[in-house]
């Protein structure tokens, strides 16, 4: 799910794989721990809240503009993007040169740290969550989606800049 089609480790392809598992993940335990602690009629009832679906948003459309730009610029260049004997982990950071990218560096330490702390957010939510008829999930607050919308935005950028 991470490779990119030069066999390499997809920086776009990582946040959004790796977000979409958490806020996923988070929505299925809470609405499981309902049932398991108070029966079938807790079954839903989950709502997602705006700052999430805002950041959750954001992440496909890095992937998807991502996407749309590499596919831009290696159209017609078929030597533009050469592929990689075998993906590794250093592919999330790294240019195709194997040199240090800082906008893929910020943005995966970015994606990690709001992933880490939105993991925190939800298993502490679960802890003392109350049975109403409708619960919302942990939101995320304004200064992580405005951190990770910058990253997005800087590693976005420079993918436009840049050679590929």
């Amino acid at each position: 799910m991470f490779l990119g089609t030069d066999n390499r480790y997809s920086s776009s392809k990582f946040q959004t794989v790796l977000w979409f598992t958490l806020v996923i993940s988070a929505y299925i335990a809470i609405v499981s721990h309902r049932i398991a602690a108070a029966g079938w009629t807790y079954v839903g009832g989950v709502d997602i809240p705006p700052n999430l679906l805002i950041l959750s948003g954001i992440s496909v459309l890095t992937f998807a503009a991502a996407k749309a730009i590499t596919t831009g610029k290696v159209e017609g260049k078929p030597d533009m993007k050469t592929s990689a004997s075998a993906p590794r982990a250093t592919d999330l950071i790294t240019d195709d040169n194997n040199r240090t990218d800082l906008g893929d560096f910020q943005m995966v330490a970015i994606t990690i740290l709001a992933v880490i702390i939105y993991a925190i957010s939800a298993v502490e939510f679960m802890e003392h969550i109350e049975f109403r008829r409708v619960v919302t999930m942990p939101d995320v607050d304004a200064t992580m989606l405005s951190i990770f919308g910058l990253g997005q935005a800087a590693y976005l950028g420079k993918k436009a800049a840049g050679e590929g």
